[in-house]
């Protein structure tokens, strides 16, 4: 008789099946699991239970995994605040996005160049234009490593906000950055 062991690392493991599987009721399911088996888990299990959440567009749920996290003692990462960004652009939630932005840097938590990407796409995409673009500033200073995404979604709020002389800046940056991958991937040829 074969009994498993329920504990941290076999509800990670089971987690991060349920992630790369797309099954986010699955991933639900074993992190109400987790609670009644009194198994604590961490940032790492929430982190995929809250990815198969996003891969699959259900937005509210990650955000249910976000807030039951904030009422655990699994403190917040960039990683978790990634998912919950992505999981809100996906579903055109851009306010939703934006107020977990603005709750990592109350944190603290040092985002990541897809979280920023996903919230400045996030405002674009819903019409959110000088949002957007006070969010690419905010990246921008931040030193976050922009790249041709977040720059792509920024050339478009200039555009579609009226400020075309922006929007030329910022292409010719997505050009640079272009080259500079281009550059970068050929070093890697010939070695």
């Amino acid at each position: 008789q074969n009994i498993i062991e329920l504990d941290r690392i076999t509800f990670n493991a089971a987690m991060s099946a349920c992630e790369k599987g797309r099954k986010w009721d699955k991933a639900l399911q074993l992190f109400s699991m987790s609670a009644l088996s009194r198994v604590e888990v961490d940032v790492f299990a929430l982190s995929a239970a809250m990815s198969a959440c996003e891969n699959c567009a259900k937005w509210a749920q990650a955000l249910q995994l976000y807030s039951a996290m904030t009422q655990s003692k699994v403190r917040a990462h960039m990683i978790t605040f990634s998912s919950a960004i992505s999981a809100c652009q996906k579903a055109g939630e851009w306010e939703k996005a934006v107020q977990l932005f603005t709750k990592s840097a109350e944190l603290k938590v040092e985002l990541n160049t897809f979280a920023s990407d996903a919230v400045v796409m996030a405002c674009e995409k819903s019409g959110k234009w000088a949002m957007a673009l006070q969010i690419f500033s905010v990246v921008v200073q931040s030193k976050v490593e922009t790249d041709s995404v977040i720059l792509s979604a920024a050339v478009g709020a200039s555009e579609k906000s009226g400020q075309l002389k922006k929007a030329l800046q910022l292409f010719s940056l997505i050009r640079s950055v272009i080259w500079a991958n281009v550059a970068m991937a050929s070093v890697d040829l010939d070695q």
